[in-house]
């Protein structure tokens, strides 16, 4: 598996108790953030530990693949704890025409 940031957004309350109420047997003891991610290969799963920009990010739960506005590839939203002060570092910037970071399975060194 293999992919892109391509956004990240905290979510708000009303997502997290409908999360809540889709995922009983996740405990939030951060706030919920949603990671959209392009793949180039592969796919992503909950329960999944994947390395997203080099941090470790356990994947909560994730939402429909579908085709980015482009076609160009698959995305599926993740959702997680990490926390959104990452964003700026993860997020790819537009403006600079810089890419998101690499999202990729996450290995123990």
């Amino acid at each position: 598996m293999q992919g892109e940031v391509r956004s990240m957004v905290e979510c708000g309350p009303d997502i997290e108790a409908a999360f809540r109420d889709q995922h009983p047997d996740v405990h939030l003891t951060q706030p919920l953030t949603a990671i959209l991610v392009a793949l180039d290969e592969g796919s992503i799963d909950k329960g999944d530990t994947l390395s997203v920009g080099g941090l470790k990010v356990d994947v909560l739960a994730t939402g429909r693949s579908s085709l980015l506005a482009d076609g160009s590839r698959n995305s599926i939203t993740v959702f997680s704890a990490l926390p959104i002060q990452h964003m700026p570092d993860l997020a790819p910037d537009r403006n600079a025409d810089t890419p998101g970071a690499l999202v990729t399975p996450w290995e123990e060194s």
